[in-house]
């Protein structure tokens, strides 16, 4: 029996308008390095409280502590719509879909 490739341990991070960006910050200082894939999700008021809270950046944050996928930030989202139960968006470009 061929062994199981483990999964990779993945964890989103949202910073939304509350108070406390930092504390969303400083887990992605701690995560990075770890074999832990970190993914932030940022409102716009997340971003305002960041900026407003904290001596980083958007730019920083983004560009330091997390992946990135510069196709889906372009991308138009569309939807929801309901899936089998569950709400379904797709997220799409001029040269293709992903979603």
């Amino acid at each position: 029996m061929p062994a199981l490739t483990p999964l990779p341990r993945r964890l989103v991070v949202a910073i939304t308008g509350a108070t406390g960006s930092l504390f969303g910050i400083r887990l992605l200082q701690v995560l990075k390095g770890s074999d832990v894939e970190t993914h932030l999700v940022l409102s716009r008021w997340g971003a305002r409280t960041l900026i407003h809270e904290t001596p980083f950046t958007v730019e920083q944050v983004r560009d330091t502590y997390v992946n990135t996928y510069p196709e889906l930030a372009t991308a138009a989202i569309e939807g929801p719509s309901p899936v089998n139960g569950a709400m379904e968006y797709t997220f799409t470009r001029a040269i293709g879909a992903k979603g």
